[in-house]
């Protein structure tokens, strides 16, 4: 693996304040220590790299439980999603817009392929799984969150051809897929368009403030309400909060919900295209469903 791989600014951002963060906590560590654990992490990185983009769920065409779609853009390839609708519904939808995990370079929307449908079902609303390019030598970080930008501009520009709400777009996304989400979320913002609501699972978060600064003030007293679900067993979720405390001092609503002997990915490994990796966990399932069903009495509460 070549060195562009590793080049883009969050990869390192991450590798180099994961470091930080965490020498904080100890006592006197040498800059040797430092520089080891760098080293590891970074061999650490490129061994997930190769490894999980063989482990890359796709599935065929005749196996997704929807449809494949191709979000049109001017002068770029076009985004591919994956569209998911209730049984019945007679007006308008609000649509989720579904932002897979892993870091930036491993698995695909298909991942959420069940969770998306069954979304679509118990929540009554359309779900556009976001099949955003993954990071590679072809593509960088902030062309897959380009795509993400435009496919939100998308639909909320032909709401009515779709059956949904433009006045109720919902962002969701986990773990290291929090950074497309939420730099969506603030260039929209940049261009007073809204999102209706963040709703961030088990989120790695280590730079929300740089990002919420470029907001003018108003636009940050403005930015859509967050519900944050956490895992407590897992080592990375406390960055989260960092985010929730930049929203709540800008008197934006947010809700926190922790979810006690919870992993990371309970979410999103709870589902058969996760299980037949990782196999079923019962007591992770249950959790999964319960944040599930907890989302959207929380949504419910923001549409009264």
């Amino acid at each position: 693996m070549s060195f562009p791989y590793i080049s883009n600014r969050l990869i390192l951002r991450l590798i180099i304040q994961t470091i930080m963060k965490k020498a904080k906590k100890i006592a006197r560590i040498s800059l040797d220590t430092l520089i080891l654990i760098f080293i590891i992490l970074l061999v650490v990185w490129v061994y997930l790299f190769n490894r999980m983009h063989r482990n890359t769920i796709i599935k065929p065409d005749e196996e997704l439980i929807w449809d494949r779609y191709e979000v049109p853009r001017m002068g770029e390839e076009p985004v591919n999603v994956n569209l998911y609708y209730p049984d019945t519904y007679e007006w308008a939808l609000p649509v989720v817009f579904n932002i897979h995990w892993w870091a930036f370079f491993a698995w695909s929307a298909d991942t959420l392929d069940t969770q998306s449908e069954r979304i679509a079902k118990d929540w009554n609303v359309m779900v556009v799984n976001i099949n955003y390019k993954l990071l590679n030598m072809d593509y960088s970080i902030s062309y897959a969150l380009d795509e993400i930008v435009d496919t939100i501009k998308y639909f909320k520009n032909n709401a009515e051809k779709y059956n949904i709400d433009p006045n109720k777009m919902i962002v969701m996304w986990y773990s290291a897929g929090w950074d497309y989400a939420m730099e969506a979320c603030i260039t929209l913002k940049k261009e007073n368009i809204d999102v209706f609501a963040q709703i961030l699972w088990y989120a790695y978060i280590w730079d929300a403030d740089d990002m919420y600064l470029e907001l003018s003030e108003q636009q940050q007293k403005s930015i859509a309400p967050a519900l944050f679900i956490l895992a407590d067993n897992d080592l990375i979720w406390d960055t989260s909060l960092e985010y929730e405390e930049i929203l709540r001092e800008n008197w934006i609503q947010t809700e926190i919900k922790e979810y006690s002997g919870a992993m990371h990915w309970f979410i999103e490994s709870n589902n058969p295209e996760r299980e037949a990796v990782t196999g079923e966990r019962p007591e992770q399932k249950e959790m999964a469903r319960d944040a599930e069903d907890y989302a959207l009495q929380w949504l419910k509460n923001l549409w009264l």
